[in-house]
């Protein structure tokens, strides 16, 4: 018999992205000037760590980072 072997690791966060707020905010981004609602922002927001005992997510770009050929300082 196989037994059932989770496909992710089970301590992978989960991800909710609230479609209806990213989905008005691409159809009218001057309601929502900071981006809050954007998808960007909303995976951005979710993968933070939740208290001081989770471990660091490397969500972030580095500090130089390729943006169409050009290298940001």
């Amino acid at each position: 018999m196989n037994t059932f072997s989770p496909r992710w690791p089970p301590d992978m966060p989960k991800l909710f992205i609230n479609r209806r707020t990213a989905m008005e905010h691409r159809c009218d981004p001057a309601a929502d000037p900071e981006y809050k609602n954007s998808i960007f922002m909303q995976i951005y927001e979710g993968l933070k760590p939740r208290d001081r005992m989770s471990k660091p997510l490397n969500y972030r770009y580095s500090q130089f980072c390729t943006i169409l050929g050009s290298t940001k300082p």
